[in-house]
Formats: structure tokens, C-alpha cells, sequence
């Protein structure tokens, strides 16, 4: 009996601390709060020129995050502006990256291993830059998954978005806790 007290107690402390971080302030409030407009950013509006891969993967994280957290709220909201920021990703970029996937589209077989090279050389570092500043504008002691699980999401669709949010739980917590969102 005590041993559990004790635990709730441990718990319900952790949950107040990180419910409530001192200085913390959402870069992006209310944020967004609807898979619909996830939607819209990877699959309509940017799918132009974002890799497949990504555009699937970062629709099922942006649905796949709960949509009553303001970290992760904050979150989506970070990077749809980071998508519409064309100093970030000028209009010249993008042309490239749609070249490229083009390019691929038209001959897979000879042009896959080409066209993911250009993608972890180009557009990786920038997305998982995107995704740190995100996590750190938005209030989450966790980070990204490490760099090199982003070359897979760059590249290789997850096969399910239960698998998405599976991995973005167990490798890239909000609040560090392997497993858990966000605790708070």
C-alpha cells in the first residue's frame, strides 16, 4: 500500500511539473488542432514537392498526435509555418526536389537510389533542424528521434500511421518518457 502512493504520488507530481514548466510559452497557440488540415498541408498543398515518403509519414504524425496537447498542438502548427516559409525552403528548392522526384517517378528502377541520396543530402537535415526547433519552441523536454532514424522518414514510408505514432512514441516523447506523448 505504500509502495503505491508512493507511486502515485511520484506520478502525479511528474504530471504537474511537466503540466506546468516555468518560462515555457507556446511559440504557436492554439495551434492546430485538426487532421484535416494535416491533411491538407502534406497531401494537398506540399505533396508537390515533398518526398512521398515524408509527405505520408508527416500526415500520419500530424493526425497521429493527440490533438487536445498544446505541445503537440504547437507543434503542427511550427511546422506547417516552416513549410510555408520560402527563405527556409525557397521556390527554387522545391523546384529541385520536385525535379528530382519527378525524375525518380519516371524511371524508379534506375533513378531510386539517386533520388534518396539527394533527399537525405538536401531535405533531411533541414526537416529534422525543422523538428528540433519545433520541440524547443513548443515546450517539450524530449527531443526528435536521433538523426539517423530521420533518413528513414525522409525516405521510407511507414507502412500503417498506428506504426508512425508507435515511433514518434517510443523514440521521439515530448516529455522524454519512451512510450508516452506527453505525460502532462
Amino acid at each position: 500500500m505504500k509502495t503505491y502512493t508512493l507511486v502515485v504520488l511520484f506520478a502525479i507530481t511528474t504530471v504537474c511539473v511537466l503540466a506546468d514548466r516555468p518560462g515555457c510559452s507556446y511559440a504557436y497557440s492554439p495551434g492546430i488542432q485538426s487532421a484535416d488540415v494535416c491533411h491538407q498541408i502534406y497531401q494537398q498543398n506540399q505533396s508537390w514537392w515533398l518526398p512521398s515518403a515524408y509527405a505520408h509519414n508527416a500526415d500520419c504524425a500530424c493526425s497521429s498526435l493527440p490533438m487536445d496537447s498544446p505541445s503537440a498542438d504547437c507543434i503542427r502548427a511550427f511546422l506547417a509555418a516552416r513549410m510555408d516559409n520560402y527563405t527556409k525552403y525557397p521556390e527554387s528548392f522545391r523546384q529541385a526536389m520536385a525535379d528530382q522526384k519527378q525524375e525518380y517517378e519516371q524511371n524508379p528502377l534506375t533513378g531510386l537510389i539517386g533520388y534518396k541520396k539527394y533527399v537525405i543530402d538536401n531535405f533531411t537535415p533541414l526537416i529534422y533542424d525543422d523538428h528540433k526547433d519545433a520541440y524547443s519552441q513548443c515546450c517539450c523536454e524530449g527531443t526528435p528521434a536521433f538523426y539517423a532514424s530521420w533518413v528513414g522518414v525522409t525516405t521510407v514510408p511507414m507502412p500503417t500511421c498506428g506504426s508512425v505514432e508507435a515511433a514518434i512514441d517510443l523514440f521521439g516523447s515530448c516529455d522524454n518518457t519512451p512510450g508516452h506523448w506527453f505525460l502532462g
